[in-house]
């Protein structure tokens, strides 16, 4: 069943009004009709199971038959904070797959070894938003603003207790895998291609982010962000139903 997705919901006695843009992919692209059973979400958890009861050009009216919240809720929140890439096509592609891999927010940073420092959120939201339909997850991610990596770490306070994580490969640290603790929230920090500095990295160590390795393999910023997704549901796999 194909999952749709507005926020807000406005909702009035059991009856949602489905935004234009839904509306159309639901009628003229999909060519469902009244009473026909569709799913939607707020993106923020909820699953509503609805059937169409009335159309129009442009509008379709859903009645409410069921609704769950916190639909597949994860007990773990999976954060992401990565340097933008020159070719921003490769963190679009990161963006549609962490989505995919249930990741909670994301955050782009300009480190000091950055070759690119603008980024349009929207654009990023709206490809998170057809990822969420498509793997059927009823939580969008936060994308937040660009950030330079020190402003953000200064202002770390909204990840408390939450495991900190910088990936970078040296001789002393020890693979994500070894670190990561079941069931708790992570973060982890992405460096740009030519790697974090050695101040951006004393820094994150003062804000008591560890640091750790994804293995022997030099990889890109985006697969490294993908790869810390994987490896933290991986540690979690006994909490993913």
């Amino acid at each position: 069943m194909h999952l749709f997705y507005q926020n807000p919901i406005p909702e009035e006695n059991n009856i949602i009004s489905l935004n234009e843009d839904e509306s159309r992919h639901c009628l003229k692209t999909l060519r469902m009709s009244v009473n026909d059973t569709i799913n939607l979400t707020d993106g923020e958890g909820s699953l509503f199971t609805c059937r169409i009861i009335e159309v129009n050009k442009t509008i379709c009216l859903l009645e409410i038959t069921d609704k769950k919240q916190n639909f597949n809720a994860r007990s773990f929140r999976i954060h992401i904070a990565a340097a933008i890439t020159k070719n921003l096509s490769r963190m679009e592609f990161f963006i549609e797959k962490a989505v995919e891999l249930g990741i909670y927010s994301f955050t782009p940073l300009i480190c000091q070894h950055s070759e690119r420092t603008n980024f349009k959120p929207d654009r990023f939201l709206k490809i998170a938003v057809s990822a969420m339909k498509q793997s059927y997850n009823t939580h969008l991610p936060q994308i937040n603003n660009l950030q330079k990596m020190t402003s953000f770490l200064n202002d770390i306070s909204s990840f408390k207790n939450t495991q900190k994580f910088l990936a970078f490969q040296d001789d002393k640290s020890i693979h994500l895998s070894k670190r990561c603790t079941e069931g708790k929230d992570a973060i982890v920090l992405i460096g740009p291609e030519g790697d974090f500095s050695k101040d951006e990295i004393e820094i994150a160590i003062k804000n008591d982010f560890e640091i750790v390795n994804l293995g022997m393999n030099r990889l890109r910023t985006e697969t490294a962000a993908l790869y810390a997704c994987a490896i933290i549901n991986s540690c979690n796999a006994s909490l993913l139903k």
